[in-house]
């Protein structure tokens, strides 16, 4: 009578024990079940995969209704496969042009312009998908002959001008290989008036204050881990 008693002491007790561990989760479980609650604005604790890329630029643009190429760059940051943080900077060139102010020597324009660059993906884990890029920063432009003598350095050096650049654009983007980025789009260059006259005490205007602005057509070339 006494051994059943013992044996039915025992049982209750490590059945209460194991009920109780039952009941009562262990840290590591409160810790998963906390975190797994928590939520943000940003990412609601979902995994958000971050990236970079370099990239290479080429393109047409117009300059002063002269055709001019393009050639730029940017390294950005790529968060969650949407959004893109960096640095952009493009420089641009036109056809040199006799101009007969300047005794029909030949000037072209040239100049560049960079800065902080922005970009949003639509569906860019996809194959094909769409980028909207936008640039803004601070530049300048050079009127400029292609040769130079002794006389044209003396009395008719090189005009320039600074100003301030807005580029937003639309790009067709293709996910060639994991590490390799394809895209074809184009964007508008907005800039503050352009201001460069001539040294001849007419004060004509080289260039109209609008004359930067217009559309550009381009091909990019992007490698790193999107």
């Amino acid at each position: 009578m006494t051994v059943m008693l013992l044996l039915l002491t025992l049982n209750f007790a490590s059945y209460s024990q194991s009920t109780e561990n039952a009941q009562t989760p262990s840290a590591n479980s409160v810790k998963k079940s906390e975190k797994q609650g928590y939520q943000t604005l940003l990412n609601n604790g979902r995994y958000i995969s971050r990236g970079f890329h370099f990239g290479m630029n080429l393109g047409h643009t117009m300059i002063a209704k002269r055709n001019a190429g393009t050639v730029g760059f940017n390294f950005a940051w790529v968060i969650d496969h949407t959004l893109e943080l960096g640095i952009a900077g493009k420089g641009f060139i036109s056809t040199p042009k006799p101009d007969s102010d300047l005794y029909n020597y030949d000037y072209f324009y040239s100049g560049g312009y960079g800065g902080l660059y922005l970009a949003g993906n639509i569906f860019g884990s996809k194959p094909i998908n769409i980028s909207i890029p936008v640039t803004v920063g601070w530049g300048g432009v050079a009127y400029a002959p292609t040769h130079y003598d002794d006389y044209i350095e003396n009395y008719h050096p090189d005009k320039v001008c600074s100003f301030f650049v807005v580029e937003p654009g639309l790009d067709i983007q293709f996910n060639m290989t994991r590490g390799f980025r394809l895209s074809v789009g184009v964007s508008y260059r907005y800039t503050s008036d352009i201001y460069m006259v001539f040294n001849n005490n007419s004060n004509q205007n080289i260039i109209r204050n609008k004359s930067l602005n217009g559309f550009n057509t381009n091909i990019k070339f992007k490698f790193g881990r999107f």
